[in-house]
């Protein structure tokens, strides 16, 4: 593994290489509070392909935002674009994973002549609400920003911040400790999170339905969607207007929780593989 900062502008943005530099390019990007480390376990299943595993701002290793900015989708849309720039892809394939699934369909529907194909793990484009919501987000949101959450507790072992990690959403122990060791930051007192806390600000507006389809609808690569219980229960009724959006689609249907791709990569590994070897290469 490779470690690499890329300068997006305003500051700098870390990733993590794996796999063969002469591979296809796969530019990752993880959930929401997660970290690159998230695609470790995947990349070393799939080690032909090239793996450019994104930390996003304010996450990871990467640098945390100017103290007037936010950290709200189309913030992490434009990092991407900066980061394209930085590493000279004319194309390339997203992966993402839940939030990161949410940018890379935002994304391939901006700039499609930049994206290859999508890969979205445990993710179908961006969250959404009802429109009748909307003022009740946009005080949620301002809420958030004068009450600002900190990180303040102090860990003895990254283990520990890991079995923390676990608490909100269940994943294999090996997973979770791997998140944790890129996401603490060790003090004299111990481990703390370096992730940046205003990443947990409540955004002032979630798309709609309509608008989440639309993009989707508007993605021309092949799509490739892993779907866990988990998330076919959340979307309900919305998910299979989201996949009839994708015109080329690709849907396996994986047994296991939100980090499956962590915890058990050998279930996606055939139906992955065989999806970007049936496309060819990115040129």
């Amino acid at each position: 593994m490779t470690e690499q900062r890329l300068d997006v502008g305003w500051g700098e943005l870390a990733t993590l290489s794996m796999g063969d530099p002469e591979g296809e390019r796969l530019l990752c990007l993880h959930g929401w509070m997660d970290n690159a480390a998230s695609f470790v376990p995947l990349a070393e299943t799939l080690p032909e392909a090239c793996w450019m595993a994104l930390d996003c701002a304010g996450h990871g290793r990467s640098d945390h935002r100017p103290a007037a900015c936010r950290y709200y989708l189309t913030d992490y849309v434009f990092d991407l674009d900066a980061v394209l720039d930085a590493l000279d892809w004319d194309r390339c394939t997203l992966v993402g994973h839940s939030l990161g699934a949410a940018i890379a369909a935002c994304y391939a529907c901006a700039d499609p002549a930049r994206i290859e194909r999508v890969v979205m793990l445990d993710g179908l484009g961006v969250v959404t609400e009802e429109p009748h919501k909307a003022g009740r987000r946009l005080e949620k949101s301002l809420q958030s920003v004068r009450h600002p959450r900190e990180h303040r507790r102090v860990f003895e072992t990254p283990r520990q911040a890991a079995r923390v990690r676990q608490v909100n959403n269940a994943m294999d122990d090996a997973s979770a400790l791997l998140l944790a060791e890129r996401a603490l930051k060790q003090h004299a007192s111990g481990w703390r999170w370096r992730t940046d806390a205003r990443a947990m600000w409540s955004s002032p507006y979630w798309m709609t339905e309509a608008q989440s389809t639309d993009i989707l609808r508007r993605i021309g690569c092949p799509v490739f969607a892993a779907l866990t219980p988990g998330i076919e229960e959340y979307l309900g009724d919305r998910l299979e207007p989201r996949l009839a959006a994708l015109g080329d689609l690709t849907v396996v249907r994986v047994d296991g929780r939100h980090h499956v791709h962590m915890d058990h990569p050998d279930r996606l590994l055939r139906a992955l593989r065989d999806f970007l070897e049936s496309r060819g290469p990115t040129t």
